[in-house]
């Protein structure tokens, strides 16, 4: 065995697990953002950094995602509303604040504020609630458009005040936005539409979404684009870097994590994003513990596919263990691997220049997308290289 006094350091570039809260609140029973539910949340927080997530999915309102029409998930809205009369809101951060405080010890770096507009085209608004003299309100949901007025003129509210937050609390330069999540060629239409009702509110703000279609890209509505790794090819022909993400349908040749491929072809991301320089990286599903579309929820010990929606594992990489704490899979184990593989490369470079971290990790200039190395021990040596590396600057 090898041992380098060297410590590596933080990844450059961003990488989020998409957190749900709900699914915590739902497995265990917890009351939402009550104390054990907060405990449950750091301790998953933590786990989310022991694969080197730097970035967080912040539930400034219960995350518009798998979520089917006319369905809503348990409501995880961090921000407190109250209408006041006259479409006039007044706002509590304090829950949001608790959450950043919490991010900040573990040392996350960016937050992620939930998607602005439904999924698969953005055609309706986020479910949030509204405290009224009634008493608390969905006021806004799949039965309000994107583009309704209401909307606008609540955000028109909101959206200063979060951002006034956010730059003097966490630093708006370390905050990504959402629009909505993977909008097709035939969601172009609505989600321009849905931009145009934000694109000034969010003025100077970097909007990311998970988009595989270049020529949707090209068309102007995404300039910071998460592209699925099947389709990542024709941007990175064309010279675009994108972020880079896998789910339930990058199950052919390339890189993944479900429970039924071998390790290697989850460990090889790490060198994939070195090498094509990507952004950064998102996966959907830290602890997704729903059934598809939100209908119910499930029980992760007996089924990993979502009720038989999604390959075995895309769902997840932690199971909810005794106590409100996460136990490991091996598929997270792995991936640990890979973001430590990527952050030695870094190191490398950083002494050794780009090259030769490349003479390692893809001799022979083969590594692509969708053709790497099966057998296990190649990584070994990968990762022995590297330290080996490491430890001729280190004891210089």
């Amino acid at each position: 065995m090898l041992v380098v006094g060297a410590t590596l350091p933080e990844l450059e570039i961003p990488n989020t697990h998409w957190f749900h809260c709900d699914g915590l609140a739902n497995y265990y029973g917890f009351e939402v953002f009550g104390d054990e539910h907060w405990a449950a949340i750091d301790h998953f927080l933590g786990a989310a950094r022991g694969i080197s997530a730097n970035t967080i999915l912040t539930p400034v309102w219960t995350p518009p995602l798998d979520t089917a029409v006319d369905h809503y998930r348990t409501a995880t809205q961090l921000i407190v509303i109250t209408d006041v009369g006259q479409d006039e809101y007044v706002f509590d951060f304090t829950a949001l604040r608790r959450w950043m405080e919490r991010c900040r010890a573990h040392g996350f770096q960016y937050l992620e504020i939930a998607h602005l507009f439904t999924q698969w085209g953005a055609k309706a608004t986020p479910a949030i609630h509204v405290q009224t003299d009634a008493g608390l309100e969905r006021r806004f949901g799949w039965h309000v458009a994107a583009t309704d007025p209401r909307y606008r003129r609540f955000l028109e509210q909101m959206i200063p005040e979060l951002r006034t937050l956010l730059t003097t609390e966490w630093g708006l330069e370390n905050v990504f936005f959402h629009i909505s999540d993977e909008p097709t060629p035939e969601d172009f239409d609505g989600y321009a539409a849905a931009r145009a009702v934000v694109s000034d509110l969010l003025e100077g703000c970097t909007i990311v979404d998970a988009i595989s279609d270049f020529g949707l890209y090209k068309r102007g509505v995404v300039p910071e684009p998460v592209a699925a790794t099947d389709h990542a090819a024709a941007f990175f022909d064309a010279g675009v870097r994108p972020w880079l993400y896998y789910c339930v349908a990058q199950d052919t040749n390339v890189s993944n994590r479900f429970i039924a491929l071998p390790s290697p072809r989850n460990r090889v991301i790490g060198a994939q994003l070195f090498k094509f320089e990507a952004r950064g990286f998102l996966h959907w599903g830290f602890n997704f513990y729903n059934a598809a579309k939100s209908l119910t929820t499930i029980d992760p010990f007996t089924d990993t596919c979502a009720n038989r929606a999604f390959p075995g594992g895309d769902p997840f990489l932690v199971y909810p263990g005794p106590g409100g704490q996460p136990l490991p899979s091996i598929r997270y184990r792995v991936f640990a691997e890979a973001m430590g593989d990527l952050r030695a490369m870094q190191v490398v470079r950083d002494h050794h220049g780009a090259a030769r971290v490349r003479k390692i990790i893809d001799p022979d200039g083969s590594l692509a997308l969708d053709a790497f190395p099966n057998d296990a021990v190649h990584y070994r040596r990968v990762f022995h290289q590297l330290a080996l590396a490491v430890q001729e600057f280190t004891e210089a």
